[in-house]
């Protein structure tokens, strides 16, 4: 008899811009449990963000396979474009019922912040994702303990304290200023390459 096979874990944001903390998240769960697959997907069309402040789909899709690729420790995570092929806007749910037709027989994890887990019926079609999808969740600096249910799972992680707003301002600030200082501080958080990719595409100025 075939064993089951290891669970996929999906991790999902508008990531802009990805930084350090989504690698620091990915590489603490990826020692913590295993997987058969890991999708990182940036959201083709959120639906509860604002199209004002986000770059293009590509430039976030491309940002994020960038620094991922600095994560040599996660060969089977895969940095993923689905949502573009699916329908809008990127509700959650419809983005866990394609990998659960490409995956039928592995359970599926969903990676969220205590803050969404908190909030999850508000989420669309919240009774599905209740019913047919498990969640793995991070704690948040100064939140208390949510509780869990069973099939979930809380982790126990450190708090890597980066604000994709803040960024934002920092490379705004470092496009009118030129600071070294602060190119330092952003290559930290961001990689050299890829904010040389967004100081080339000219974004977040």
């Amino acid at each position: 008899m075939t064993a089951n096979p290891l669970p996929i874990l999906f991790f999902g944001g508008t990531f802009n811009p990805p930084h350090s903390g989504h690698v620091h998240i990915i590489s603490y769960v990826i020692q913590h449990m295993k997987f058969e697959h890991i999708y990182v997907v940036p959201a083709f069309h959120p639906p509860h963000k604002s199209q004002t402040d986000q770059v293009d789909f590509k430039d976030r899709l491309e940002m994020t396979r960038i620094i991922f690729l600095q994560n040599r420790n996660a060969a089977n995570v895969d940095v993923s474009d689905m949502e573009k092929y699916l329908p809008a806007p990127s509700y959650t749910y419809r983005t866990l019922r394609y990998l659960k037709e490409i995956h039928p027989r592995s359970k599926v994890f969903l990676l969220t912040g205590m803050d969404m887990y908190q909030n999850l019926n508000q989420w669309k079609n919240y009774n599905e994702l209740r019913t047919n999808y498990n969640f793995i969740v991070l704690k948040r600096l100064n939140m208390e303990n949510p509780v869990i249910s069973e099939g979930d799972i809380m982790l126990d992680n450190p708090f890597w304290n980066v604000s994709s707003n803040k960024l934002r301002e920092n490379i705004a600030k470092y496009y009118k200023t030129l600071d070294n200082k602060l190119k330092h501080e952003l290559e930290s958080l961001l990689t050299k390459e890829l904010l040389e990719y967004i100081i080339h595409r000219k974004l977040y100025q």
